[in-house]
């Protein structure tokens, strides 16, 4: 596999014609429709007289996320359409497709961001069609061949050992070590334990969780109820290979503002950075509802962005339950010194 830091590259076992046959039919699948085909090796022939292995790029556009993207940054067309290649080399076919996210990341514009992560994810989709994954080595590659570091990156480093049996520890400093076992499924002995494949879920599910809070904190969005049921589907997949074939969402929010929660739970469904680094569908249901008329709506309010210092701000006033006669805490407070001189005028 030829690749690169700008695309997202495959080889597949499938003859040069059928990929392409399939990619075409992938792209359709997605939303997208192909407004060029360019045969290179042809076109090569005809003007240079080269003799050149297969080589077809397919110019893909989805109309609605276009215009989207077009709305945000006008200038964008031209950088459109965004291409797929299928080619001949070494004997192998490969399938490539442009990384949206790569390529938007040059114009600035951070309404494109969420438009580039879709894009990006039914891209490597179409290009995962009958796929043979070749591994990448695990240790990079010498400096003098690595391209250049992209400005901001962030790393998660941790650690995992043995600890016998079939049984390791995972360990990121400053932070409860978590004890890792395989499911039952896969012949684990403890099933109250955590295995990868819960954790593989779990992330991808508490990801889109926490990336919808933050959105919700930045649009003042009030909720008295969030949860994310997960379902990860492991079997055979396009490529022989036997791992996860898919990943099964339900995002459930209780609000009064079900519209804007729908809006921005779609956001988070396209910008959760564990999503759209899987390679494999991730499937998202949006539930949105108003609150049940007995939950109070301070329970989840929301803290607003601003320079007051962290749980200061936000929520609503507490009652204290058990007061006399219906009355707070602070009314009761303030009533007991005319208590207390009624009670010394009748003592007398």
């Amino acid at each position: 596999m030829l690749a690169t830091r700008y695309t997202l590259s495959d080889t597949t076992t499938l003859p040069f014609e059928e990929a392409v046959e399939r990619v075409r039919q992938e792209l359709q699948a997605e939303g997208f429709g192909v407004l060029c085909e360019i045969d290179v090796q042809a076109t090569l022939k005809q003007k240079l007289g080269i003799e050149g292995e297969p080589y077809t790029i397919l110019g893909a556009c989805n109309p609605p996320l276009a215009h989207q993207a077009l709305e945000a940054e006008p200038e964008l067309g031209a950088l459109l359409p965004c291409n797929m290649i299928v080619y001949r080399r070494d004997g192998d076919t490969h399938i490539s497709a442009v990384d949206a996210e790569r390529m938007l990341s040059i114009v600035g514009n951070e309404r494109l961001a969420p438009i580039a992560a879709e894009v990006k994810r039914r891209a490597r989709r179409c290009r995962r069609t009958g796929v043979r994954q070749k591994r990448t080595p695990l240790m990079p590659a010498p400096a003098s061949r690595r391209a250049a570091v992209r400005p901001k990156e962030f790393h998660f480093p941790l650690s995992v050992e043995w600890i016998g049996e079939r049984r390791v520890a995972a360990r990121v400093a400053g932070k409860p070590v978590i004890e890792i076992t395989p499911p039952p499924v896969f012949r684990g002995t403890d099933p109250t334990a955590w295995s990868p494949e819960d954790f593989l879920v779990a992330a991808a599910a508490s990801c889109l969780a926490v990336t919808f809070t933050g959105l919700a904190a930045r649009a003042e969005l009030s909720y008295t109820m969030l949860k994310v049921d997960a379902d990860g589907v492991a079997g055979r997949r396009d490529d022989g290979r036997f791992g996860f074939t898919r990943l099964l969402l339900r995002l459930q929010v209780e609000t009064e503002q079900a519209e804007e929660a729908r809006r921005l739970a779609k956001q988070a469904e396209e910008t959760c950075l564990v999503a759209a680094s899987l390679d494999l569908p991730v499937e998202t249901l949006i539930e949105a509802t108003p609150r049940a008329s007995d939950r109070a709506n301070t329970r989840y309010q929301v803290q607003r962005l601003n320079s007051r210092a962290p749980g200061s701000v936000g929520t609503a006033p507490t009652r204290v339950s058990g007061g006399i006669g219906g009355k707070s805490h602070a009314e009761q407070t303030a009533a007991s010194p005319a208590r207390s001189d009624r009670r010394r005028r009748a003592d007398s």
